[in-house]
């Protein structure tokens, strides 16, 4: 009756005195168990979600390398057909094969990933794949002349081609803004 004296015990205070240690110690045992796969639960959440974000983030990073390989590719394949008329030499009708050949990797595999893009990205894409046919078949056409050197009808394809529609807004600096711009989006929201 010691208790009495200093103060007067809580009913609380009487039941929990009443149970036994082992009781005490399963409980406090339960409660870091339970505490622990709390933990243990949220950290698998949070990784889990590191892991997707993580993947998305490596999809948009092969899209952003064909966008980036298709744009370098696009831009170097009017210089083939520009040089040939220049020199008159066809060894850059093989260059023009091997230049539209880096334009069709990235634009097939762009293609092929079209799933994923929304409808801007899908007029861009078709754009694109429509400038990069009329840049094919005027080279091909430029390239079917003997002697393109001083050719009026070499420097009319040429110049066609330079003014090809959409062309200059495809490789323009306020499309490649829009584009980050649309992509960083993209990751934020993933």
């Amino acid at each position: 009756m010691f208790w009495h004296v200093n103060r007067a015990l809580s009913l609380k205070e009487v039941k929990l005195m009443r149970l036994s240690i082992r009781t005490k110690a399963f409980v406090s045992f339960s409660l870091f168990v339970l505490l622990s796969l709390a933990i243990g639960a949220i950290a698998y959440f949070n990784l889990s979600t590191i892991h997707r974000s993580t993947h998305k983030i490596g999809e948009f990073s092969k899209e952003i390398e064909d966008v980036g390989r298709l744009e370098l590719a696009i831009d170097r394949l009017v210089m083939p057909a520009n040089d040939y008329i220049i020199t008159g030499d066809p060894k850059y009708k093989e260059d023009f094969t091997k230049l539209s050949a880096q334009v069709e990797e990235p634009l097939r595999r762009l293609l092929e990933d079209s799933e994923s893009l929304n409808k801007e990205e899908e007029a861009i894409l078709k754009e694109t794949k429509e400038v990069y046919a009329q840049i094919r078949e005027i080279s091909l056409e430029i390239f079917k002349i003997s002697n393109p050197i001083s050719n009026k009808d070499a420097a009319a394809l040429m110049e066609k081609m330079d003014y090809a529609p959409g062309a200059m807004c495809l490789l323009s600096p306020t499309f490649k803004k829009d584009a980050a711009a649309a992509l960083m989006e993209k990751i934020q929201f993933a």
